[in-house]
């Protein structure tokens, strides 16, 4: 149990964006496509945990004196010791790497670049103001990329950039909360020195615009039959706004990720996307 907490499963989700080139090249009506973008996935749950473990291991002293995730992390708790943390990841990666080669050579430099991306901002990217931002926002774009190229397919740069946008929405919006989490935020996490919840909610702002700019732009120039899944994105947006208002102690991501209403608009997107997709193929 201590070490599936240390994994943070609940996580896992978040590579869901793993899954999105094989609906938007059309790819999901082939059973070995899947098959590749299924093991993209549980590969980058894989990497994604033992990014997590690396960040717990950097942050373990922080951690101790937060007033939640002391008692949340395993680390900082005690539960997991330091030499076990870093025995799982020594043992997780080579796994991962070797794995990630059997599904395709490039998706294994997808993988290395995510864990040289996680374990950099673990180390220092996270205290620098407007860096830490674009380093979480380009985990999500590797996802993207790892599984574009896992399927071998080729993926408008519209996309990329909408997810760019999008991940850099959700990124501002986390640190508007920790912000909002405590008075004395900034002495768990010394990059809030630099940030107000006015100027989060500016980037925030400029950010969401830019997303349905490039989505609106993918939708017109690849794939115009997606125009019917904009009344699902923009209802996600309006409902992850209003858990942000409700959720003042925690990460609105982690929020996000066990609301029902979330998750339902989120298997909309997926179910009219792949509908209308095949429909059009």
């Amino acid at each position: 149990m201590k070490a599936i907490r240390l994994l943070r499963p609940a996580q896992w989700l978040k590579n869901g964006f793993v899954i999105a080139p094989l609906i938007f090249s059309r790819s999901f009506v082939s059973p070995s496509a899947v098959a590749h973008s299924l093991a993209a996935f549980i590969i980058f749950c894989g990497a994604a945990s033992a990014g997590y473990i690396i960040n717990d291991i950097f942050d373990r002293e922080a951690d101790r004196a937060h007033p939640v995730k002391r008692l949340r992390r395993p680390i900082a708790s005690g539960e997991v010791s330091v030499r076990a943390a870093v025995t799982i990841v020594t043992i997780l990666i080579p796994i991962l790497l070797a794995a990630a080669w059997f599904v395709a050579p490039k998706f294994l430099l997808a993988v290395a670049l995510y864990l040289a991306l996680t374990t950099a901002y673990s180390m220092q990217l996270k205290t620098m103001p407007i860096i830490d931002l674009f380093a979480i926002a380009c985990g999500f774009v590797l996802r993207v990329w790892g599984g574009a190229v896992a399927i071998d397919v080729v993926l408008s740069v519209f996309m990329f950039i909408t997810t760019l946008s999008l991940a850099l929405y959700l990124a501002a919006t986390k640190r508007r909360q920790e912000l909002l989490s405590t008075s004395t935020a900034s002495d768990f996490r010394s990059v809030l020195q630099h940030y107000s919840v006015k100027l989060m909610d500016d980037y925030s702002e400029i950010a969401v615009v830019a997303t349905f700019v490039f989505y609106g732009l993918y939708i017109a120039t690849v794939r115009p039959q997606l125009a019917a899944t904009v009344p699902v994105v923009l209802y996600g947006v309006f409902r992850y706004r209003y858990l942000i208002e409700l959720s003042h102690d925690e990460s609105p991501t982690d929020r996000m990720v066990r609301d029902p209403q979330m998750i339902v608009c989120a298997i909309l997107w997926a179910a009219i996307s792949v509908s209308v997709l095949y429909l059009a193929s």
